[in-house]
């Protein structure tokens, strides 16, 4: 994007409700937010920004670039709800939230490495993770993509993390903490191979898993010393399950009676076999 003018980024700030801006080097810094959200079906940014101390807002819109994004932003990035299929060209520091869902994504490459607020990606076309945030303060969310593993998450999210709605298979990638619930519902991930630690609830619903984790990790805090011993005792093998280990892992762990274990479930997406 060409450098504007003067005058025209005047005309183009009254136009936008653009207020309490200095134009440094042809961009444009604002000390407050900047709202160009449901601006008529706009396809790219009208100003190239420079800084926005507040929130910047340009969801339900166009775009198919954030050509023109500001480099540093103090508070929220909101860009759902627009035709991206890249971040690149967005902000590379944001202090709280960034919400880039509902659009085109394959590729998180262009996000900060690190994020102030929450982090959400929902609904794009993501495969993998690869060039999102390292560090999140807040909640991560990549729901309802097309992801076939967690290569590329967060090493470390302070909230929680929600991968659900996916065809992720493993969760080896994982990120090294998660500080508040982990839900990966509704992926065909049938072993625990790569947990690592979740300070809050884990929610497996509608996966192979989910019938063999479910009774013992329900309102539990040992659930990071639960699942290694689990993952030590060598349960799953694959499409298999040794039915012996199972029960003497139940009962080491105070679990009572074979009677909870849902065997016509369980065998939907297992073998089940004697050691």
């Amino acid at each position: 994007m060409r450098y504007l003018n003067r005058y025209k980024i005047f005309a183009l700030a009254l136009k936008y409700g653009i207020k309490n801006y200095k134009v440094v080097n042809g961009l444009v810094n604002v000390n407050g937010n900047v709202n160009l959200m449901m601006m008529k079906k706009l396809k790219k940014l009208p100003i190239k920004f420079g800084e926005v101390t507040g929130s910047f807002r340009c969801e339900y819109n166009e775009l198919v670039t954030l050509e023109g994004a500001p480099n540093k932003v103090g508070g929220g990035f909101h860009c759902q709800y627009n035709a991206l299929d890249t971040l690149e060209g967005g902000p590379s520091e944001v202090g709280g939230d960034f919400n880039c869902s509902h659009n085109q994504l394959t590729t998180l490459k262009g996000c900060p490495s690190e994020i102030g607020g929450d982090f959400n990606c929902y609904k794009n076309d993501l495969a993998i993770l690869l060039g999102g945030p390292k560090e999140v303060v807040g909640n991560f969310e990549c729901g309802f993509n097309e992801l076939i593993s967690l290569e590329g998450a967060p090493r470390k999210i302070n909230g929680s993390f929600k991968c659900d709605h996916n065809k992720i298979t493993t969760l080896v990638g994982m990120p090294d903490r998660i500080g508040g619930d982990f839900n990966f519902s509704r992926n065909p991930v049938n072993d625990l191979e790569g947990y690592t630690s979740v300070s809050g609830d884990i929610r497996s619903w509608d996966t192979p898993i989910y019938p063999i984790i479910a009774i013992f990790i329900t309102d539990r805090d040992d659930k990071d010393s639960l699942i290694e011993l689990f993952n030590d005792t060598d349960i799953i093998r694959g499409d298999e399950i040794i039915l012996d280990r199972l029960i003497w892992f139940y009962e080491e762990i105070g679990v009572v009676g074979i009677e909870r274990i849902n065997f016509p479930l369980i065998k939907k997406f297992y073998k089940i076999i004697s050691d």
